[in-house]
C-alpha cells in the first residue's frame, strides 16, 4: 500500500530475501529491484556472529535458567510478539495434544507474557515458560541451550529467529512455506494452519529425541 502511494518510477527497490524479490518483480515492473545479497552479502548473518562473540559470557539469571530447564527437559523456543500471523494459538493448540501423550519431559519458551495464556484457554501451564519481552542480547544465548526452534509464523518478510537458529546449529521445526527455504532447509516442517500437523511433528520430534 504504502509502496504504490509513494514510489516512483526512477526509485530502486533493495529486497532481503529471493520471495520477497519475486514479489517485487511481479508488482513493480517499472523500477529497478536489486537482491540484498549482491550489494550487502550475508550482513544479517555476519552482525549475529559479532554480537556473539562480543555478550556469549555476559552473566544472566535468566540464561542459568534456560540452562538449568535444559538439563531434564527438551526445549523448543519460539521467540515472536503476540501478533496474530505468529500464528500462537495453532501451536499452543498442538502443545495441548502433545501434552496428552506425556512421551517426554518438554518445554516451550514464548517470548510473551504469562497473562497472554488467558487468550489460549491453558488449563495446564507447566508445559509453556513465559519470559516476556527479553533482551535481545539474552535471546542470542537462549539458542545455545535450547534444543529446537519452533517457528509456525504463517507470513514473514524475512524471519530472523530462522537465521538466529541456523547461526547457532539450533535444530529447527517451522512452517512448510516459501519465506522459511530463503533462510535455512528445517529439520521438519508442518503446514501452520492444520494444529494436527504442527503436534504430528512435534510428537515425531520427542519420540526421536534420544536426549532424555
Amino acid at each position: 500500500f504504502l509502496l504504490n502511494i509513494f514510489l516512483n518510477k526512477k526509485d530502486i527497490l533493495i529486497a532481503q530475501t529471493n520471495e520477497m524479490f519475486s514479489i517485487l518483480v511481479s508488482n513493480f515492473r517499472s523500477n529497478k529491484i536489486i537482491n540484498q545479497y549482491e550489494i550487502w552479502g550475508e550482513i544479517e548473518k555476519k552482525n549475529i556472529k559479532i554480537m556473539n562473540k562480543l555478550f556469549k559470557n555476559k552473566p544472566s539469571p535468566l540464561i542459568s535458567q534456560i540452562k538449568k530447564l535444559s538439563n531434564k527437559n527438551v526445549l523448543f523456543f519460539y521467540p515472536a510478539a503476540l501478533y496474530a500471523h505468529k500464528n500462537h494459538k495453532n501451536l499452543i493448540e498442538a502443545i495441548k495434544l502433545l501434552e496428552r501423550d506425556k512421551l517426554k519431559k518438554f518445554k516451550l519458551i514464548l517470548t510473551i507474557k504469562e497473562s497472554d495464556l488467558q487468550k489460549f484457554s491453558m488449563n495446564n501451564k507447566s508445559n509453556i515458560i513465559c519470559l516476556g519481552k527479553v533482551d535481545y542480547f539474552d535471546v542470542l544465548r537462549i539458542y545455545q541451550f535450547v534444543d529446537y526452534l519452533v517457528f509456525p509464523s504463517i507470513t514473514e518478510s524475512f524471519g530472523l529467529p530462522l537465521l538466529e537458529a541456523k547461526i547457532n546449529d539450533t535444530k529447527i521445526i517451522s512452517s512448510n512455506l516459501n519465506y522459511v527455504f530463503d533462510i535455512c532447509f528445517p529439520e521438519r516442517v508442518f503446514n501452520p494452519f492444520d494444529i494436527k500437523d504442527i503436534y504430528k511433528q512435534l510428537k515425531l520430534t520427542l519420540e526421536n529425541k534420544n536426549k532424555l
